[in-house]
């Protein structure tokens, strides 16, 4: 008897909490769907979102998506009493005409598109009609965008993949490009934050009570913080706009490796789109070239230095003597030739030859190895996979008479602006590689953490010792070298410049200045690509130049 009373008393309780659990599950993990759909049954909503899905934010929860708010008139038809009137009154100060204004009075509850002004405010109060409102409705896509060549943008599904990413009961809307398609499974929602609601009864009829929510949440949201910083991406901008019609800008953060700016030009509005995509050359604003691939010139002579003086086949006081344009296994580029030189100041001159007898040195399987540890072969920031370009082949560099112009930065030699940056930053940190990152977190709008991103473990790529050698190399290179426009006054700076040839026979070249700010103790690593540049120490030191005195001069990083 007492072992049958323990057995029920068991069931009784694993019965009761099964129940709690079930309630439990009910309440918290259905409970949002629930209200929704019991909200749904009572009254007609008008969404206050023109998008609605997950934001893409900054790393101070900013939105770089150019969200904004603008009022606009929100229609309830069956509450319209007098729509003639109502559309005389209203359309001349809507620019509209007013037949074509009273058949919008009609139908569904829906949102109109014109823009509203005080005027209109005081005449839609004036008609005291309740079934015309004016309420703030957000826009997701706003000219004030940033970063949008990284963020990407939304529009119809072009074929049968992209319609199943489109969210059950949300606009017929998906991520094309970019973090928006990368994420796109994540950011899709249906339901808005806000809405104006019209109350009906159980038969289906209006009330007469219209009322908007005030919760500015979607409990159900999710969105995409990033490592940017609003701020430096703003800046970078700025500066591009002014000085790089056509190129690439990217900043790490020095501390970290962690993107807090990524820029390409020429550029798009994401809310524009259309006028982009007819003939002509405006096709290749969609191009991102902070990630693609580009000849890098003699910037590239960075791994080759680091794999030299790692492998004991030079020090920085290594000697040659440069013959000038007579040089070989190629010419110099300063025609005349700077005599017997040092590495560390063939470095800092960029000097050529120098540089391709040290590449025929290490021979293809060390650079290649070099170039690897460097994060050369990876195109990948944390938390945004990118598809490999299928140029970017590193086996080349072993193919015949490639490996004399690898060492210069030529031949099948290419590289991103993002992972010259990691270059840079590897460098940067005691000649410690990590993986730059992007994506820091999946939060929703409650600001619980759905997934982390962390950056990855650091990998040794070069001794302390040459890594020190190095860095003072780097220095030589803005203060008595070919980045002298590159120093940055009452800071300092270091870096490597690059004059890359492009096109059939070199025909058109890209500048190149990659470097960290200040000196000794660096906040910023930054690469400027000035494609058609003539001079990587000229035209790319200066906007490298310019901007970090712009980011210098502001407040400290939030971390």
């Amino acid at each position: 008897m007492s072992r049958r009373v323990k057995c029920v008393s068991h069931l009784v309780v694993l019965a009761f909490l099964a129940l709690v659990g079930r309630l439990a599950f009910i309440q918290l993990a259905m409970g949002p769907q629930l209200a929704a759909g019991a909200l749904s049954e009572v009254s007609r909503a008008v969404s206050l979102e023109d998008v609605t899905r997950g934001d893409i934010l900054d790393r101070n929860l900013e939105p770089l998506t150019g969200t904004y708010r603008a009022p606009r008139l929100v229609v309830f038809p069956d509450l319209i009493a007098h729509p003639a009137r109502d559309a005389a009154a209203l359309a001349p100060l809507l620019g509209v005409d007013a037949g074509v204004l009273a058949g919008q009075f009609a139908g569904s509850p829906h949102r109109l598109s014109y823009a509203v002004d005080p005027a209109v405010e005081r005449a839609v109060a004036a008609l005291s009609e309740p079934g015309l409102a004016v309420a703030t409705v957000t826009f997701r896509d706003g000219p004030g965008a940033l970063a949008v060549h990284l963020t990407g943008y939304v529009g119809p599904p072009q074929n049968e993949v992209q319609a199943a990413g489109v969210a059950p009961g949300g606009p017929d809307l998906v991520g094309l490009s970019g973090l928006e398609a990368c994420y796109n499974r994540t950011l899709a929602d249906s339901a808005s934050r806000r809405s104006a609601r019209e109350y009906v009864d159980a038969a289906g009829r209006p009330t007469g009570i219209v009322a908007v929510d005030g919760t500015d949440r979607d409990p159900g949201r999710r969105n995409l913080v990033l490592t940017i910083d609003a701020g430096v991406q703003k800046t970078v901008e700025g500066i591009m706009d002014q000085y790089v019609p056509e190129g690439a800008v990217v900043v790490l953060d020095a501390a970290t490796g962690d993107v807090l700016a990524a820029a390409s030009r020429p550029t798009f509005q994401p809310q524009r789109l259309a006028s982009y995509l007819g003939p002509g050359p405006a096709g290749n604003v969609f191009v991102d070239r902070a990630t693609a691939m580009f000849p890098p010139g003699s910037v590239f002579k960075v791994v080759v230095a680091a794999a030299a003086l790692n492998e004991g086949l030079v020090t920085p006081d290594s000697t040659f003597y440069d013959r000038g344009a007579a040089a070989a296994p190629v010419p110099d580029w300063y025609k005349p030739g700077f005599g017997l030189i040092d590495f560390a100041h063939a470095f800092a001159e960029s000097v050529n030859p120098f540089f391709a007898q040290v590449g025929l040195e290490l021979g293809a399987r060390r650079l290649i190895d070099y170039a690897e540890r460097f994060g050369l072969a990876d195109p990948s920031p944390t938390g945004y996979p990118l598809a490999g370009d299928p140029r970017q082949d590193w086996s080349l560099v072993a193919a015949p008479d490639n490996l004399a112009n690898a060492g210069v930065g030529q031949g099948p030699v290419l590289v991103s602006p993002l992972q010259t940056a990691a270059m840079l930053e590897t460098v940067v940190d005691g000649g410690v590689y990590v993986q730059p990152r992007l994506v820091r977190a999946v939060v929703r709008d409650d600001g619980q953490v759905v997934q982390s991103f962390a950056s990855p473990r650091g990998r040794p790529v070069i001794s302390a010792q040459t890594d020190r050698e190095l860095l003072s190399m780097m220095r030589l290179v803005t203060t008595a070298g070919t980045g002298r426009e590159a120093d940055v006054p009452g800071w300092g700076s270091a870096g490597k410049t690059g004059t890359a040839q492009t096109g059939p026979q070199g025909r058109g070249t890209d500048a190149w200045f990659a470097g960290f700010a200040p000196w000794p103790d660096p906040r910023y690593v930054a690469v400027v690509l000035v494609q058609g540049g003539a001079d990587g120490g000229r035209d790319a030191g200066t906007v490298f130049r310019l901007l970090l005195e712009d980011l210098l001069g502001g407040k400290e990083l939030t971390q």
